[in-house]
């Protein structure tokens, strides 16, 4: 008597879908940042003249290269969500459900941690201006 340990086709692409979904929902959301609203800070940011701190430089440079490389991001960002969908139906299918589903939010936690950071990055140059001024 064999013992099976994974999902069954049906449910391990259940499983695999939802995360792809949350993860493409998360990348999305960053997408949005880095190319609606980064830019009008950059352009705010321009008028100050102030030198501005290197995570903040960071988030501009990766806004530009996101809106200047846009064609190469699309096709890309596809693949990743494409093959770790892919990758998440697998590991349900030989581990099970519970497996896969784990490793979708271990992942996707990065994801959640990033708009934070950017929208940080966007208002550390602001915060230091101010308690500059008192």
């Amino acid at each position: 008597m064999s013992a099976r340990r994974g999902s069954s086709w049906g449910a391990a692409a259940a499983v695999a879908l939802v995360m792809g979904a949350v993860h493409a929902g998360l990348m999305g959301l960053e997408l949005v940042l880095l190319v609606t609203v980064v830019p009008s800070f950059e352009a705010m940011f321009a008028d100050f003249g102030a030198s501005l701190p290197a995570p903040t430089e960071l988030v501009l440079s990766l806004s530009w290269g996101v809106r200047s490389w846009w064609f190469l991001w699309i096709p890309a960002g596809l693949a990743v969500l494409t093959g770790n969908t892919l990758l998440l139906a697998a590991l349900a299918r030989w581990r099970g459900a519970l497996w896969s589903g784990l490793l979708g939010v271990l992942q996707a936690l990065p994801l959640l941690v990033v708009p934070a950071l950017t929208f940080a990055a966007l208002y550390l140059p602001i915060f230091s201006m101010a308690s500059a001024i008192d």
